[in-house]
């Protein structure tokens, strides 16, 4: 069924020009004017259009809403693609700077940077859009990071349904970056990150999944609606990256929560799609959560080239990992073993070793059975939990 718009169409793209009257360009600009928040909607035809700018596209610098899922045809995959191939270099898909904006719904490939940056704004939201792909899941990279985000804090980056998921894969840097400490209480949720569409194959970003660089109380995932079956609600699929599947770096990035994701596996959390090294690095960053005490909290972390988590740096303490799934698949009994440790603590060479974190817990645990805080950390190549320095 077709998708409604978010709120009713105040200026309409008519077509795919680079410039001039019915064109995006022209619907930016007039929205960029205009005192209300603009509802840009699209109206070429009916079905998949490309747009192909020939340069940057305006900043939004006022709150709009740009809505594919408007486009007649429109079923739930976007079908308006903008392309970045013609644009030039230092270009980017869309940048946002005005706050209170939303991207839905659109395919956003080939610019030589970001997709999507947000720089110096807050309370945006991306859903519904698929970053570093077309619309059929074919790789069409952007050159850095598929999503940025850049100093602005309490962003959205997806959502809990199918319609609001994101899929960022394909880029040459990482799916989704967030730096700055002013980039603070962002939420990442319901995304599938390095994967293709249907969560089950690769379609890897060249960097992390997702990388929290210097930046406070982010969180990335929530309630898994389907603890020990599928990826879905607020659950985020980080597999299939080059490097990490999520980074928390420096010590800026402290109250991040990563909890109810599936990292390493395939949307099922039945078959490892590797990310390239680690699942989850903690590093040289205190105060941060992995898992929880409920099912739905749950980390599985499986199936990666490097370690399932590893903390590393003197500035890693007072981090808790609770509650995860630690080489196993979803249902905790599968072997999916990570290629090295399950979980490392210590240091990497040139810093000092990680100290006084929690690994587990006797919260709401059931005698017998590894619930509540209880870690599964079992099936990995190398050790289950090693300790170093």
């Amino acid at each position: 069924t077709e998708t409604a718009s978010a709120a009713p169409c105040t200026i309409t793209v008519t077509n795919n020009n680079n410039s001039g009257a019915g064109s995006l360009r022209t619907a930016i600009t007039q929205a960029n004017n205009a005192n209300n928040a603009d509802v840009i909607c699209f109206n070429i035809s009916s079905g998949s259009t490309i747009i192909s700018p020939t340069s940057q596209l305006p900043a939004l610098t006022q709150p709009v809403t740009i809505d594919g899922s408007s486009q007649p045809g429109f079923t739930g995959t976007p079908i308006i693609q903008i392309a970045g191939g013609s644009a030039g270099g230092n270009s980017v898909g869309i940048w946002i700077v005005g706050g209170g904006s939303t991207v839905q719904s659109l395919s956003i490939l080939n610019f030589s940077l970001n997709g999507i940056i947000i720089t110096n704004s807050g309370s945006n939201t991306v859903i519904g859009s698929y970053i570093g792909i077309n619309p059929q899941g074919e790789i069409g990279s952007n050159g850095t990071d598929g999503v940025g985000i850049l100093d602005s804090p309490n962003n959205t980056i997806g959502g809990t349904t199918t319609n609001d998921r994101n899929v960022v894969s394909g880029n040459k840097g990482n799916g989704i970056g967030v730096t700055g400490a002013s980039a603070s209480g962002n939420i990442i949720k319901g995304n599938y990150v390095g994967t293709s569409p249907d969560g089950l194959g690769v379609r890897q970003n060249n960097g992390d999944g997702i990388l929290i660089n210097n930046s406070p109380n982010t969180i990335i995932g929530g309630d898994n609606a389907s603890p020990g079956g599928s990826c879905s609600g607020a659950c985020n699929l980080v597999s299939g990256n080059l490097v990490n599947g999520v980074g928390l770096w420096y010590q800026s990035t402290t109250n991040t929560v990563v909890s109810g994701n599936y990292i390493g596996v395939n949307v099922n959390g039945a078959a490892a799609l590797a990310n390239g090294d680690i699942g989850l690095e903690i590093n040289e960053t205190a105060n941060n959560t992995a898992g929880g005490t409920t099912a739905a909290k749950r980390n599985v972390i499986s199936g990666n080239l490097g370690a399932g988590i590893f903390i590393t740096g003197g500035s890693a303490y007072s981090n808790n990992v609770l509650g995860n799934y630690i080489g196993t698949g979803a249902n905790g009994s599968t072997r999916i073993a990570n290629h090295k440790m399950g979980l490392g603590i210590g240091y990497s060479p040139g810093i000092q070793p990680a100290h006084d974190n929690t690994i587990g817990s006797t919260a709401s645990k059931t005698p017998g059975i590894c619930d509540g805080g209880c870690n599964v950390i079992s099936g990995n190549n190398s050790n289950g939990i090693l300790m170093s320095s």
